[in-house]
């Protein structure tokens, strides 16, 4: 990274994971490794390890399957719930995943809970319920989460809605998000399209609208997990700009660029706020990437984004990736 606070930091990920089971049983395990090199106060580094995921899964008669441990979720836009892999710490969710597979829906229910307290009181519960469902060229996905934590309910609504034209060469895009705890409300409303020029370049535009309450997750509800932040360290801790503050209209356009080996990526956000003036009320967000395939098992990519939201001047972040598998 580089900047007014020009620092370089090395972070590195092993994930060593392994797989065992039958027909209709199966057992997950793997682990991360990580190791931190950021300033000379530390020129040794700092390593860790953690179990990354742990889980046991099962065949219900053929009808659905259970599975129960540690485990990363992923469901619609990403928004309300992810894993956040860019972190050198993933996300994780203790708990139990119902999947229900068939031609009518496809149907998750997911529960998990953390006690800090005392035995046989629980300090947080959380439960989701994800439905998907292809009608030949539209797509739905629906996502409920409820939270109970500290005596406070949390709920969150995602609605994702897609639509393919032209052959399969313009896509349209709704992602309607929506957060509720007491008589806050917070929404988040994104309307996109991309088009495919041909099989190399395709081009992309949408438009997001926040609430008078803004949309916060990891601070103002406590709900963490998504591949988002509500906080300006959201480049170093999710590799993106996070949400946006209360009232910000955000207008992005990007195009995208494969030629052989090579991937190509740029956007541009135009974010503008008439309300809120805690920082520029038009603020412009550049992400520029470069991704390079040296072999099935190799790659790198070079990530380059300016922000001057809170900064006049622009803050400048780039990031070089190398991705190894064995």
């Amino acid at each position: 990274m580089h900047g007014d606070n020009e620092m370089m930091l090395v972070e590195q990920r092993a994930t060593l994971s392994t797989n065992m089971g039958g027909d209709d049983w199966g057992v997950h395990l793997s682990s991360d490794v990580n190791w931190f090199h950021h300033d000379v106060s530390t020129p040794s580094g700092v390593l860790s390890a953690r179990v990354y995921e742990a889980y046991a899964s099962t065949n219900l008669f053929d009808m659905a399957s259970l599975t129960v441990g540690r485990q990363a979720w992923d469901f619609g836009s990403g928004a309300l719930i992810g894993s956040n892999q860019w972190s050198s710490e993933r996300s994780t969710r203790d708990g139990l995943l119902l999947d229900i597979n068939n031609d009518l829906v496809d149907l998750n229910v997911g529960y998990s809970n953390f006690n800090a307290g005392n035995p046989g009181e629980e300090s947080m519960t959380y439960t989701l319920i994800n439905a998907s469902k292809t009608f030949g060229d539209f797509t739905a996905n629906v996502l409920l989460i409820n939270q109970m934590s500290g005596g406070s309910e949390t709920n969150a609504t995602g609605l994702d809605l897609g639509y393919t034209a032209m052959g399969g060469a313009l896509e349209l895009n709704a992602m309607m998000n929506a957060i509720t705890q007491g008589d806050l409300e917070m929404e988040m409303v994104t309307l996109g399209a991309t088009y495919s020029v041909n099989d190399d370049l395709s081009v992309r535009a949408s438009q997001t609208v926040y609430g008078d309450a803004g949309f916060a997750i990891d601070g103002g509800t406590n709900m963490g997990y998504s591949t988002f932040d509500n906080r300006s360290s959201s480049w170093e801790t999710h590799g993106n700009m996070g949400y946006l503050q209360a009232n910000d209209e955000d207008l992005t356009i990007g195009v995208d660029y494969s030629m052989g080996d090579f991937d190509l990526s740029a956007t541009v956000h135009a974010i503008t706020n008439d309300t809120y003036v805690n920082y520029n009320e038009e603020a412009t967000v550049t992400v520029i990437s470069i991704g390079y395939t040296l072999n099935d098992n190799v790659s790198m990519n070079l990530k380059m984004a300016e922000d001057d939201r809170f900064n006049l001047d622009g803050d400048s972040y780039t990031w070089l990736t190398l991705n190894v598998t064995p």
